[in-house]
């Protein structure tokens, strides 16, 4: 094989400094004639194109662009207490909603891996939360009547829909039906039953779609249209599903 043409090389001040894209690198092309075998390209042409010409521990957290890793750059159940520092997980590393269980192994994230302060209400999605009400104190026997300004929704429940809604009695009606209708947005959320001999319900009371979303400092109403015989302490156990604003 004759030997390769080359030219007279001197140092190239910029190669000493961050590269920029049109730096100029002389390579051999060993598949090219000897004639043409040198040549120069810019740095833009050259690629990292295996594994292997990465060093472990080369790329650092700073060279991570914010929201740039997605699920899909993660195998499912790779990720383990190994690959994760303590505190070192933030927000902003994270484009939201998408790592997902399967690309995290059980039980790998605990306490230490996340820092502080760095998981908000708005990186959880769709929480719930149970409001407990007390229409009636435990010794008060129930009577029949309405209230529309009962309760006043908090900001923290502002969009919130109610997803689960339950009467409970500190003491059961000797006899009768005690009914309650749950009043809100200007019309009948639920009207939830208890009968005789019942304190509690097994399962929530159809929910009106039309009538469920809490408003921040919008009432809930409480209408007692039955109260039974000898019923005592009335309670509303209200479960509400969104996402923190």
């Amino acid at each position: 094989m004759a030997d390769p043409v080359t030219k007279k090389i001197d140092t190239l001040p910029a190669m000493e400094e961050p590269v920029a894209t049109n730096d100029k690198l002389l390579i051999l092309d060993v598949s090219a004639p000897a004639t043409t075998m040198t040549k120069l390209i810019t740095m833009n042409q050259v690629r990292i194109s295996a594994a292997a010409q990465l060093d472990a521990d080369v790329v650092e957290n700073a060279k991570i662009k914010d929201g740039a890793v997605t699920a899909s750059k993660i195998a499912n159940t790779t990720i383990t207490a190994a690959q994760i520092a303590d505190t070192t997980i933030t927000g902003a590393k994270l484009v939201n909603g998408t790592i997902t269980a399967t690309q995290i192994a059980d039980t790998t994230i605990t306490a230490t891996q996340i820092a502080d302060n760095a998981v908000t209400e708005a990186k959880l999605g769709t929480i719930k939360r149970t409001l407990f009400l007390r229409v009636f104190a435990p010794d008060d026997t129930l009577t029949v009547g309405s209230t529309t300004n009962f309760f006043p929704f908090p900001i923290s429940l502002n969009n919130f829909i109610v997803v689960d809604a339950r009467i409970n009695l500190v003491a059961a009606s000797s006899s009768g039906t005690v009914t309650v209708a749950l009043l809100n947005q200007g019309g009948t959320m639920t009207t939830l039953s208890l009968a005789a001999g019942a304190t509690g319900m097994s399962a929530s009371g159809t929910i009106s779609t039309s009538y469920r979303t809490a408003k921040t400092n919008n009432f809930l109403g409480v209408n007692v249209t039955a109260a039974g015989t000898g019923a005592k302490g009335l309670s509303i156990t209200l479960v509400l599903q969104g996402v923190p604003a």
